[in-house]
């Protein structure tokens, strides 16, 4: 359908009063709706690897980042869509290879290599405890002091802040929960405010793309 079909179609609405028809906006709208076309897929459908690895650099090629043992880790984590295999449209392709007009994408989800996964690992059991221990030491605060929650992807992560990091006390509800992602903390903290007996807590955050946020509480006076 073309615009001037379109707008035919839509004869006899009324003027809205603004210089712009209401049936002439319906008409954009119409074809807009019935040429849909996903530019991406168009664009990358002819497209072959080169066999070439370059998710481990790209950070640096091409937005500039320093090239280190960091940008090169995160760069394996990425955000990505799978391209959907929409049925053709009528005389359009095949089923096995439906012209990409009529394809779209999925929504785009966090996607791990291998060395990706590897490098993760290493980030939430090594460099994570960073966060937690900076903000004790500029706080003049001992481990000793602080009940440590936070995230708990597993009783292997855990147990390896609790040998790390040796605090007064650890509290986790991995057991009862699993992992709670996002709401690992709220949760946490909500449950164990009648249980604490360190002057402070430190909630501990992780997040896919490689960076740990640490937050300091002061418990209430008993």
């Amino acid at each position: 359908m073309n615009m001037r079909a379109a707008s035919r179609s839509f004869k006899g609405w009324p003027d809205s009063g603004w210089g712009t028809r209401p049936r002439n906006i319906r008409a954009i709208f119409v074809c807009c709706t019935t040429r849909l076309a996903n530019r991406a897929v168009v664009l990358s459908a002819p497209l072959t690897w080169d066999g070439q690895r370059r998710t481990n650099v790209w950070l640096t090629t091409r937005l500039g980042a320093e090239l280190t043992p960091y940008t090169q880790a995160i760069g394996e984590m990425f955000l990505v869509g799978d391209r959907r295999q929409a049925p053709p449209a009528p005389g359009i392709g095949s089923d096995s290879d439906p012209d990409p007009e009529v394809q779209d994408w999925t929504g785009p989800y966090y996607h791990v290599t291998e060395s990706g996964l590897k490098h993760f690992g290493t980030f939430g059991g090594e460099k994570a405890l960073l966060a937690a221990r900076r903000v004790l030491q500029r706080q003049g605060i001992a481990a000793a002091d602080v009940t440590l929650t936070g995230h708990q992807a597993s009783q292997k992560l855990l147990d390896i802040w609790q040998k790390s990091l040796m605090p007064g006390a650890m509290f986790h509800t991995i057991a009862e929960f699993g992992n709670m992602t996002v709401a690992n903390i709220p949760v946490n903290l909500c449950l164990m405010q009648d249980t604490v007996r360190t002057p402070w807590v430190v909630a501990l955050g992780l997040a896919g793309d490689m960076h740990a946020h640490a937050m300091l509480l002061r418990t209430p006076e008993r």
